[in-house]
Parts: structure tokens; sequence; C-alpha cells
């Protein structure tokens, strides 16, 4: 398979992985997030005990909407992380294998190609990121 092609796939699957997981673990996300929210401002201090605790009143005091809260964010963020991360691993992968002196440094190859391509992901989606703790934080601050 020609080298175009395969980032290619693993580009839109990395896209389709990501929705799938997004669209799944958005509200333990949301949970998570509401707690460590709670540790470090005055949001809801002692407003939650514990995750299933936080997810139950989520549930109950916001509905479906309260557990997707930031989704839209998140759809696009996490699924343009995988697809960058897998393509630009595996793109990286055959030229950091060439450049390398010893041909057969199996573990360094991989721990340098998953260095590049997270730092590439990250450093492409961060500003996603930024904007999704704000987003939660004036939430949160709204219904206070």
């Amino acid at each position: 398979m020609e080298h175009r092609n395969k980032v290619k796939i693993d580009f839109f699957s990395g896209f389709i992985s990501g929705f799938i997981s997004v669209s799944i673990c958005s509200p333990l996300d949301v949970a998570r997030t509401r707690l460590n929210l709670m540790q470090i401002t005055e949001f809801g201090k002692n407003k939650y005990n514990g995750f299933f605790d936080t997810l139950s009143r989520i549930y109950k005091e916001e509905g479906m909407f309260g557990m997707y809260c930031g989704y839209k964010v998140t759809v696009f963020a996490t699924p343009l992380f995988h697809s960058l991360f897998f393509s630009t691993y595996n793109y990286a992968k055959p030229f950091v294998q060439k450049t390398l002196p010893e041909k057969n440094n199996f573990l360094f190859t991989e721990v340098l190609c998953t260095l590049i391509a997270g730092f590439v992901s990250d450093f492409l989606t961060n500003p996603f990121w930024v904007y999704l703790l704000s987003f939660f934080i004036f939430f949160i601050s709204y219904f206070e």
C-alpha cells in the first residue's frame, strides 16, 4: 500500500475511533471535570460525593444536556487529536527508522515516533482544550 494512502487511512481511522470514544465517554469526562474543578475552585465545594454521585446529580439536575456539556468542542478536538496522532506516528516511523544509526533499536524508534506524534497532536489541538476548560468554568459559574 502506498505510504500516502496509509496516512489517509490512519487519519480517518483515528477520527472515527475518536468520535466513537467521545460519544460514549463524554458523560464520564464531564463528571471527572466537575470533580476536578470542585477541588481547585469554590464551585460546589462538597457538592459531589464521588464519581457515581457526580454522574447521578448531573443527570438529575441537568438531564442529558448536562451529561454532554462541552460535547461540541470535544467531539471535534478528540477525533482530531487521534487522527493527527496516528497519522503522524505512522508517517514519521519510516523517516525515523532511516535516520537512526542502529537499525535494530525498536524501542527507541517507537518512543521517538510517539513523542513526535504526541507533540504535533497536542500542539495543534491545545487551543480546543483551553476553550473547553474555559467553557466548563463559565458553565459552572452560570449555574452557581
